[in-house]
């Protein structure tokens, strides 16, 4: 089961590898690998593990911004509540700390990026659904799921119900969540659960962008961070010389820092 498993993934995923590595934009970058983990939880069916996959659902929250949720697998074990990141690189992090860091390698050099804590991230998610469904103690399996184009070997949780793998680990720890659990659903409630969330997934473009800018307001984007000081790579614009106009990456930290890069 398991080496037929792997090999569905890798199939998938070779169908796409070249647009991820030839994509500049995070969006497609960010779907791809959505897809690819519906992928994967699509051919959890075949091997016996029922459910129903949901792609980005905007869940309603109290202040009356919106959650989404990359993924969610509902099934007779309850509903597992992923979210995917397609990064590369080195993921290090625990779910204690706020930011975590990202570092990735080239040829010639060598970046570092801070990026919200998924653990964090993925725990107001599951409050946000579990306050929202008719069925609020259904249990839930927060899974964050990385690209196998990064090393997590850097990363620690303590958080029960709490997994955070490689993509090509996903099915397997499902496996074991669903040999561990009886069923805490009927098919009909896993039905009703579905019915309940899936007008959620076709939400409006202006709910969308409300979404983004509000994550964005919180959160920020990821920070670059800078290979000589440590401190945060900022946009700037030059102002003299040949440059004059152009914008750059200059180190949070300046004077007492010179580092820049260009855009």
């Amino acid at each position: 089961m398991g080496l037929l498993t792997d090999i569905a993934i890798k199939l998938t995923k070779s169908a796409a590898e070249s647009a991820i590595k030839t994509s500049r934009d995070k969006n497609i970058k960010g779907k791809l690998g959505e897809s690819f983990t519906a992928a994967a939880l699509a051919w959890s069916k075949l091997f016996g593990r029922d459910g129903i996959v949901l792609r980005n659902v905007y869940i309603p929250k109290e202040d009356s911004d919106t959650a989404e949720i990359d993924l969610l697998f509902i099934t007779r074990k309850g509903i597992f509540v992923i979210e995917s990141k397609n990064y590369s690189g080195i993921i290090t992090g625990t779910d204690l700390e706020k930011q975590w860091t990202a570092v990735m390698f080239s040829k010639n050099d060598m970046r570092k990026f801070l990026f919200y804590n998924p653990v964090m991230q993925n725990v107001n998610h599951v409050k946000s659904l579990r306050r929202i469904l008719d069925e609020p103690n259904v249990p839930m399996f927060s899974f964050i799921v990385f690209s196998d184009r990064c090393s997590i070997s850097g990363v620690t949780t303590s958080a029960d119900n709490t997994y955070v793998c490689n993509l090509s680990q996903l099915n397997k720890l499902i496996d074991t969540i669903w040999n561990q659990n009886l069923d805490a659903l009927t098919e009909l409630q896993v039905s009703s659960i579905a019915a309940q969330l899936e007008p959620l997934t076709k939400v409006s473009t202006e709910v969308k962008e409300k979404h983004i800018a509000s994550v964005s307001d919180k959160y920020g984007t990821n920070k670059e961070i800078c290979p000589k000081c440590g401190g945060i790579l900022v946009r700037r614009i030059a102002k003299t010389g040949r440059s004059a106009g152009r914008e750059f990456l200059g180190c949070s930290n300046y004077p007492n820092c010179r580092f820049t890069r260009n855009i």
